[in-house]
């Protein structure tokens, strides 16, 4: 028994030491220390960025304005100073935070002023997606509250973007029981710098963004001929990414991309009237304008009541007779007409980035009535397009005849810049290369010619077409609405630029959209001198 007491006795002595041991082995562990030290932390994000969006030349179009934070604990002798920096809505949340005994990160006012602030309110710089005056907000988009993409190429390419960007966070250590201690708050970054690169030249769409300022209800957009590229593309009115709000309810629906969507045209399809007669060897006819031309039973009347007299197709083009372009819309046949708009762009639904498409707009099916035919030979009828197919057939007229397809992303970057391009569809050959030229030079006399033609320019060679579309609707005083157009090329003898302006709800194409193209023209050539 007493064998048997000291044996029990033995092994409580030896299973106590291993327990002590075990214990001191576990106070002493690293990885035990860095789990209290997590448990005894308070970790509050500073901001997190998605991936980059950058311009064809790599300058960014999101996250270029900063906004400056303050990282505070509550018992900081400089809280009431900071509290004077801060909006109502700011002050409030960290009152709040303060008398819950936890720490905050406080967005200042802009331009505050943080010299009295103590060393124990760390301040930090973080980018913001979104500037007051977003460039390109349309093409863009915006996100959701969670971060992720719910409009425009932010929706179209969110799995990358959501995955990438930048993320700081700032670290207030504690002890065992929560108290905050008083040393500076750590900071960490992360970084995925992955991103999409446009076509957009960022100096392009602030040009075509500060001349469509003026336009209450249009857009512009600025296209390379020979590759569909956009180079600028603004839609009025704008809106604020991080005022959403504000545009859902603004009856001139700001949302809404005006160069995806589609618009009755008015003459500047005559282009493709003319194209189509250039194909069916129709350029040469002569016609004699009295003011008007009867169709069967209809009679369409020319804008000149007395008429122009005897015209050539480059006059025609000058003077934009309706009277003209039925004729020849009567002699190329409605088949070749509208083969010819199709290879032109027109009736196609035309993609820019996953899930991110422009309207097709309306091009008549079948055989058109004479009527019908009539209407659409200038532009009118059961016809509507966007101003992206616009630039394409006039790319088409200036590149030697090949309609390209429209590009926008350039492509994904990674982490260090390298691109990977985006796959892009071939051009369809429209019209053969002297087809299209003859038909730039009749646009280029078109604009040369016309002495009240407001396009043209001192500074740079353009040519071009108007347009003013009527939409079959009216205001509160019976006038109908107009769709004012001018789409053009320069510099006119080597087209660099196609340029295509709508100014919704308008006079003419001539007084209201043409003058937007010309101050365009003169200020990307500035930028070239």
């Amino acid at each position: 028994m007493h064998r048997r007491l000291i044996q029990t006795a033995g092994v409580f002595v030896l299973c106590v030491s291993v327990l002590v041991t075990r214990l001191a082995w576990l106070t002493g562990s690293e990885r035990l220390a860095e789990a209290a030290a997590r448990q005894t932390s308070y970790t509050l994000s500073a901001g997190e960025s998605r991936g980059s969006i950058t311009d064809r030349n790599g300058e960014p179009l999101v996250g270029e304005e900063t906004v400056e934070l303050a990282a505070v604990s509550p018992d900081s002798s400089g809280l009431p100073a900071l509290l004077s920096l801060l909006s109502d809505t700011e002050r409030r949340r960290v009152q709040s935070a303060a008398a819950e005994g936890k720490p905050v990160l406080a967005r200042l006012q802009k331009g505050a002023d943080t010299s009295a602030l103590p060393d124990d309110i760390l301040l930090l710089t973080t980018p913001v997606r979104y500037g007051e005056t977003q460039l390109a907000a349309h093409l863009i988009g915006y996100t959701d509250s969670e971060g992720h993409g719910v409009a425009g190429l932010e929706k179209s390419y969110d799995d990358l973007l959501y995955h990438s960007g930048e993320e700081t966070r700032v670290t207030f250590e504690s002890d065992g029981v929560g108290h905050l201690l008083a040393v500076q708050p750590r900071v960490t970054v992360t970084a995925e710098t992955a991103g999409l690169r446009l076509t957009i030249d960022k100096t392009i769409q602030r040009i075509a963004e500060e001349e469509g300022g003026a336009i209450a209800k249009g857009t512009i957009v600025v296209m390379e001929p020979q590759t569909g590229e956009l180079l600028g593309c603004a839609s009025f009115p704008s809106y604020a990414p991080d005022r959403l709000a504000e545009s859902l309810s603004d009856p001139a629906a700001p949302l809404v991309n005006r160069a995806f969507s589609a618009y009755a045209v008015g003459s500047v399809f005559k282009t493709v009237t003319t194209a189509a007669a250039c194909i069916a060897g129709e350029e040469g006819l002569f016609y004699t304008c009295t003011g008007s031309i009867t169709v069967g039973d209809r009679v369409f009347h020319c804008h000149q009541t007395a008429g122009h007299g005897a015209l050539d197709l480059t006059a025609a083009l000058r003077e934009s007779c309706n009277p003209y372009f039925i004729a020849l819309g009567e002699r190329v046949g409605s088949a070749l007409l509208l083969r010819t708009a199709s290879d032109l762009s027109f009736g196609k639904s035309l993609r820019l980035a996953p899930g991110l498409e422009t309207a097709a707009g309306l091009l008549p099916q079948g055989e058109p009535t004479p009527a019908g035919l009539a209407n659409l030979s200038f532009g009118q009828g059961e016809l509507s397009a966007t101003p992206i197919q616009l630039a394409l057939m006039m790319s088409a007229v200036v590149n030697g005849g090949k309609t390209p397809a429209p590009v926008l992303v350039a492509g994904t970057t990674d982490g260090d810049g390298n691109l990977t391009p985006e796959e892009r569809q071939p051009p369809v050959l429209a019209l053969s290369q002297k087809q299209a030229e003859a038909i730039r030079l009749a646009l280029v006399a078109a604009i040369a010619e016309n002495e009240n033609a407001l396009a043209r320019s001192e500074r740079v060679t353009v040519g071009g077409k108007t347009g003013t579309a009527q939409t079959g609707q009216y205001d509160e005083n019976g006038q109908e609405l107009c769709n004012g157009w001018f789409v053009g090329f320069f510099p006119a003898e080597s087209p660099r630029y196609v340029v295509s302006v709508l100014c919704e709800e308008s006079e003419s194409g001539n007084k209201d959209a043409a003058p937007v193209f010309r101050r365009i023209a003169e200020r990307i050539t500035a930028t070239e001198n």
